[in-house]
């Protein structure tokens, strides 16, 4: 079952799909992606911790890993091709030269950041793709913890995309694993 059952007064939350442009035009969705990396509090640390021309790549690298995650691109080597070409991905990066391993480096040492980032996305793309309608939300938003990522059925918004969001980022960490492998 695809969907979220919920009380009524309320619609069935569809699973968050692959690629949150099926909720969102993908124009709009590079702007919200860089709200909600600016909104997060760890966007700040990033800035805390880097110097010079290191603060602007870590925090585009942020937005650029983020919309990757959003959109269904998870392997490092795979972003890195998508780079070469041009495109949002290109326009996002601002036609910086980035590797694959600058990308996988970034995912391990920032991966709670990158998380917590595309929670605040997913949110604003479910706000999006529902007009504004937040009363259809699940309201109250508290955060909360995934026991079990593979478990969608009769969560709330939020935990789900939480759980969501775990489940991109270790299926990035798997990709990256098994392109090292080989």
């Amino acid at each position: 079952m695809n969907t979220l059952t919920h009380d009524r007064n309320r619609l069935d939350l569809n699973f968050i799909p692959h690629s949150l442009a099926v909720w969102v035009e993908p124009t709009l969705l590079v702007g919200l992606t860089y709200e909600a990396a600016t909104s997060l509090a760890g966007f700040d640390q990033l800035a805390a911790e880097e110097e010079g021309d290191a603060v602007t790549r870590s925090k585009m690298m942020l937005v650029l890993l983020t919309y990757c995650y959003a959109t269904g691109i998870y392997a490092s080597r795979e972003i890195q091709e998508k780079l070469q070409e041009p495109g949002t991905l290109n326009y996002i990066s601002a036609n910086q030269p980035l590797n694959s391993d600058d990308l996988r480096h970034f995912r391990r040492r920032w991966r709670q950041v990158v998380q917590a980032c595309l929670v605040i996305l997913f949110k604003a793309a479910w706000r999006t793709h529902l007009g504004g309608r937040t009363e259809l939300m699940g309201e109250p938003w508290t955060p909360t913890e995934c026991a079990d990522s593979s478990v969608y059925i009769h969560l709330e918004p939020l935990r789900q995309f939480v759980c969501e969001a775990e489940t991109r980022i270790g299926r990035a960490a798997q990709l990256d694993s098994m392109d090292l492998d080989v």
